[in-house]
């Protein structure tokens, strides 16, 4: 059940007698936000060329090992032509 109050909004009556003031029909349950994450820049400007320099050896290591691995093949390749 509902009716106008002054102020334009509605009143709701719920089934169960309560009542609430909500500004649109049909009214709408107020959203839940998540909380706000603070972020820590002292640990974002520490970790970032951490982790860049993690990435850079990891690139550094696997180019290695690709070429190891070229150079294999090759030795192997002149030892069967030999």
């Amino acid at each position: 059940m509902t009716s106008p109050s002054p102020s334009g909004n509605v009143v709701v009556v719920g089934s169960d007698g309560t009542s609430s003031i909500s500004d649109r029909w049909p009214p709408q349950k107020p959203r839940i936000t998540p909380p706000r994450v603070r972020i820590d820049r002292q640990f974002v400007a520490t970790a970032v060329p951490h982790v860049l320099m993690f990435l850079l050896v990891c690139i550094v290591f696997t180019a290695q090992q690709t070429r190891i691995s070229t150079l294999e093949r090759r030795i192997d390749q002149l030892a069967v032509q030999v």
